[in-house]
């Protein structure tokens, strides 16, 4: 995601095609829905059929011989909605400092996020506190998706053509 966001909005703010589009009858708010929704489909479209491939391989390779075929619900949750929950609200929390602020800082979030996330489960687990296949890891996951989310309903009120224009 980050590639995709950072590399793009750096060239489009330099080219001056956002300030073209600001041009049009589009609003702030649709070309950061709009850039936001164009990295994250093929995203996510690429997550699901890589999670469920993982799920299937593991399953046949390492599990089903043994104790047979092992997908709870909260297993499905959290990989089918949960994780992509999370990734469209830091998309959209990119992509929003990124229009909004200098791409580079857009660029610092999503860099720092998958560190601290990956270490915030990896002392969870160690803790014995959630499980992957638990209720409580998907609602750790679907809390952490609500608070990027409420950080991003918080500033979108930034997203104004002037913000947009004035930033570097």
């Amino acid at each position: 995601m980050n590639v995709f966001a950072f590399q793009s909005l750096t060239r489009e703010k330099s080219r001056g095609n956002i300030q073209a589009l600001l041009a049009t009858p589009l609003t702030p708010g649709d070309i950061w829905l709009g850039k936001s929704l164009a990295v994250f489909i093929p995203g996510l479209v690429f997550a699901v059929v890589m999670t469920f491939l993982v799920l299937f391989f593991i399953n046949f390779i390492f599990l089903i011989p043994y104790i047979g075929f092992v997908v709870t619900p909260w297993i499905v949750i959290s990989n089918f909605i949960a994780v992509p929950l999370i990734y469209l609200t830091l998309n959209l929390l990119v992509h929003i400092v990124g229009l909004t602020a200098k791409p580079a800082t857009g660029n610092v979030i999503s860099q720092i996020f998958l560190p601290v996330m990956v270490t915030l489960m990896i002392n969870l687990a160690v803790r014995n506190v959630p499980n992957a296949g638990s209720w409580l890891f998907t609602v750790i996951l679907l809390g952490v998706a609500a608070v990027i989310g409420v950080i991003v309903f918080m500033i979108h009120s930034q997203l104004t053509v002037e913000k947009i224009m004035l930033s570097k």
